[in-house]
């Protein structure tokens, strides 16, 4: 469009020219030679966070198990199976568009715990494990318990079913059923 009533007038080049991350436009002088190219023009070239460059101008949102945040230059998606960026390479992202590693999630039948970086491990008959599920959140099957949501030992409960009712909540023995305690 015209840039000014006397001046220069911008047009998308036929072939697209990338420089430091902004796309080069041909400028034509009203007054002179049309079609001379004088230069590039840095304009706002760079998708929102959750998006990634699809073309030479269009954005379209990160796949499932991608991410992008804002601040980054980069046009493309980071993948949550990325070990460099301190994730589990079995992470996923439950919908398109994430902008943060911190949509990486555990995937059904896993739960997250955080080392020195997070991890995703298998959840096993013990509990039940959806989407999402990190070590405090994990829900212990009924005929099992723990001490407390911060650790993975499950153990069977000697009274069966009828005495641990499992659950999440650990604290006032509500693992247990009425007239049990533990």
């Amino acid at each position: 469009g015209r840039m000014s009533d006397s001046f220069v007038w911008c047009e998308p080049p036929e072939r697209p020219v990338w420089y430091n991350g902004a796309l080069g436009v041909r400028i034509e002088e009203v007054s002179g030679t049309s079609g001379e190219f004088l230069g590039l023009v840095e304009y706002q070239s760079s998708c929102p966070a959750g998006e990634r460059r699809a073309g030479t101008v269009n954005c379209e949102k990160c796949a499932p198990g991608t991410y992008r945040p804002g601040s980054t230059g980069d046009a493309r998606c980071l993948s949550c199976t990325s070990t460099s960026a301190g994730l589990d390479p079995n992470m996923v992202t439950l919908a398109e568009g994430s902008s943060s590693a911190s949509a990486c999630i555990c995937p059904r039948a896993f739960y997250e715990r955080e080392f020195d970086r997070r991890m995703c491990f298998p959840c096993n008959v013990t509990a039940t494990c959806v989407p999402g599920t990190t070590l405090e959140t994990l829900v212990v099957r009924a005929g099992f318990w723990r001490n407390s949501q911060y650790t993975a030992d499950l153990r069977a409960c000697p009274f069966g079913e009828e005495a641990c009712v499992g659950g999440n909540e650990v604290a006032n023995g509500t693992l247990c059923a009425p007239n049990y305690r533990g």
